[in-house]
């Protein structure tokens, strides 16, 4: 899942890149940038999500007394 996070993540940066380099007149160092931070953000998110969720797994379930 991670892989396929990671390989979406740069599709869509180097489409968000390209369409903002062509369409919208960025230059091409800010559409590098632009790819760098879409491919980063979106191919790290399965990441920080199931740190976060191992991190939050014991949050709100208190430990029963009879133990």
């Amino acid at each position: 899942m991670a892989l396929i996070a990671l390989l979406s993540g740069s599709v869509l940066g180097a489409f968000a890149a390209i369409s903002g380099w062509l369409v919208f007149g960025i230059s091409p160092m800010s559409g590098f940038g632009l790819y760098l931070a879409t491919s980063l953000g979106l191919g790290l998110a399965p990441f920080v999500l199931c740190g976060l969720r191992t991190a939050l797994r014991g949050v709100g379930n208190p430990i029963p007394a009879n133990r």
